[in-house]
């Protein structure tokens, strides 16, 4: 069958765990229907032992979801390269503040003043004061969250709208969530189905985001969670597929679908290098092997 798949990528989640296994959609003899389930052991180029955690069996590639005991599917997602790149610029919001400076003696904070946070680009945040303590701010409400596309620099300063001729001095942290990604750029020739990262901004949660391709060309992404804690702006970057298809055999690094294209494969997790033309039905070997990805858990 060629060389199996590296064991790293199969194994017993139990008794040998790892951070990603490939993900297959498996019937094994025995459990009531198709399920998730973990590779145990590669048995040929098409043919697992796999496991649902009770229910223990070989099963075959199938092209679809499996159907009967003893079948199984592997997603298989090509990786197309757009002709045009699109490039994402990411608002971000305040999603929480933290006070550093409450201000002193003498700077004459008020109960109900409102402080409006200084720098960054975009709208600014507000925050008002609820209770002072000599002088000081003591505790607050972050009132409005802003609408950023750079970031001030923490601490931030705040101006007070609401004590004329005070020289307020509190300062505080933020911490942000994602507003919203607009889209620019060429931004063509992108697959049927794009894949968005939101990477990097030392988030506590992370972001994600979705959108729709329409004659190749990347639409407003939908926010699916705003994520929290970010402390700089994350980037976004659009991962390009075509019409997912189905694993028909595995040998190594190369995935042979029912379509017979032949692709290197990486798991979800992993950066693709770039596509290139996978192996049709009737071509003869001299294009280049193409690239997809094969989900993980």
């Amino acid at each position: 069958m060629g060389r199996p798949i590296k064991k790293k990528y199969i194994g017993d989640q139990k008794n040998n765990p790892q951070t990603h296994y490939i993900v297959c959609t498996a019937w094994p003899v025995g459990a009531s229907g198709a399920v998730a389930c973990t590779i145990l052991k590669q048995k040929s180029s098409n043919r697992y032992k796999v496991t649902d955690g009770t229910h223990t069996s070989v099963c075959k590639l199938v092209t679809g979801t499996p159907l009967a005991a003893g079948q199984m599917s592997i997603t298989v997602d090509p990786y197309v390269v757009p002709t045009g790149l699109a490039t994402f610029t990411v608002t971000m919001e305040v999603n929480t503040a933290t006070l550093v400076t409450p201000g002193g003696t003498g700077t004459a904070y008020n109960p109900g003043d409102i402080l409006t946070v200084v720098g960054g680009t975009g709208t600014s945040a507000t925050i008002t004061v609820n209770t002072v303590s000599a002088g000081g701010v003591a505790t607050f409400t972050l009132t409005t969250k802003g609408s950023y596309t750079a970031l001030p620099v923490n601490p931030v300063s705040v101006t007070d709208a609401t004590t004329p001729g005070a020289t307020p001095s509190a300062t505080f942290n933020l911490k942000y969530d994602v507003k919203s990604i607009a889209v620019g750029g060429t931004n063509t020739g992108y697959g049927v189905n794009t894949e968005l990262q939101i990477v990097g901004g030392g988030f506590a949660t992370q972001a994600t985001a979705t959108t729709v391709v329409t004659s190749g060309h990347i639409g407003t992404p939908t926010i699916g969670s705003n994520g929290t804690g970010y402390t700089s702006i994350p980037t976004v970057t659009a991962l390009s597929f075509d019409t997912a298809q189905y694993a028909n055999k595995i040998n190594n690094r190369t995935v042979e679908t029912f379509q017979d294209h032949k692709y290197k494969w990486e798991l979800d997790v992993q950066s693709l290098t770039g596509a290139g033309t996978p192996n049709g039905p009737t071509s003869q070997g001299v294009q280049t092997l193409g690239e997809a990805l094969i989900q993980s858990n």
